[in-house]
């Protein structure tokens, strides 16, 4: 055996070469008697093996939502594929899906053997958290308390909803204005990730006022005292309409008043104020007859 190939290439006397470079190869096998004949094996180049990668990061903090899909060329085909990523994660396709954030490496194996290793690396938002801080309002029924917040992590831009009391609603992030109590926070940010949070606004002069039962009185229940209470102040006005019957903690119902009388009770410590009703009842007083003098004697029966 006799071998020429490219670059000068040539060896004689084996019937097996290796380590070749592309190109066409020669050989002549020539027998005892002197005869010969001449073929050639053309040994082509193959292309290295290539990867491209399209890939989507989780869309939350924590999530498993990521993605990734290789494109493979050159090589020979078929190819095997073999990844491996945090936590055990391990597969043997194409696309991978409900991936976490983290490195994943991939090794490709073409069908001559070859082999290319490769990594993608998906990443994630930073944790989405909120900071809710809130101011006092001054009394139960003055609107003016307020709730400021601070948006971390997540992707911008966010939606937001808050719920709180007697109906209150409102999309923006600030809120003021805001009667006592609980307020519920809704966010979601522009992947549609969600967190929610409570606070609560506080109150600063705690005030209840109370008139009392609502009283039915006959005419000589009168004149009687009724006595209301406020709790956190020290003003008492007693009104019928507009006209003040009292400034105390006690009003005094006599036969002034109509048959069904309804009395406001407003209390006060000198910054907030609070009414309550009471109503009061007086009733007719009935017709009583015991009929006509008369004169009997003693002993004498007699019927009235």
């Amino acid at each position: 055996f006799d071998w020429v190939g490219p670059n000068g290439f040539s060896a004689s006397g084996v019937e097996f070469i290796m380590s070749l470079d592309p190109g066409t190869y020669t050989y002549t096998v020539t027998d005892q008697a002197n005869c010969s004949v001449s073929n050639s094996i053309d040994i082509n180049e193959v292309t290295p093996i290539e990867a491209s990668f399209n890939s989507s990061n989780p869309n939350c903090f924590g999530e498993s939502s990521g993605s990734a899909e290789v494109i493979v060329s050159g090589g020979m085909s078929p190819y095997q594929i073999s990844w491996t990523g945090p936590n055990g994660f391990a597969a043997e396709t194409q696309i991978i899906e409900s991936l976490e954030a983290g490195d994943y490496s991939i090794v490709i194996t073409d069908d001559a053997g070859c082999d290319l290793s490769d990594q993608i690396t998906l990443t994630q938002p930073d944790s989405l958290t909120l900071e809710l801080s809130s101011a006092t309002a001054t009394c139960e029924n003055t609107g003016d308390g307020s709730i400021e917040v601070i948006v971390n992590g997540g992707t911008p831009d966010y939606a937001v909803l808050w719920q709180g009391p007697d109906g209150f609603g409102s999309g923006e992030l600030n809120i003021s204005e805001l009667l006592p109590g609980e307020y519920n926070l809704i966010l979601s940010d522009a992947n549609g990730c969600v967190i929610q949070d409570t606070t609560e606004v506080e109150v600063l002069f705690e005030l209840e006022v109370f008139a009392g039962p609502d009283t039915v009185l006959c005419p000589s229940d009168l004149p009687v005292a009724l006595f209301g209470s406020v709790t956190g102040g020290d003003q008492f006005t007693w009104r019928v309409d507009t006209t003040i019957v009292s400034d105390t903690s006690m009003v005094i119902i006599d036969g002034s008043f109509e048959d069904l009388t309804e009395i406001i009770l407003t209390g006060s410590n000198g910054f907030c104020q609070e009414t309550d009703t009471l109503i009061v009842e007086i009733l007719e007083s009935p017709d009583v007859e015991a009929g006509d003098d008369i004169q009997v004697f003693t002993e004498e029966r007699f019927t009235l």
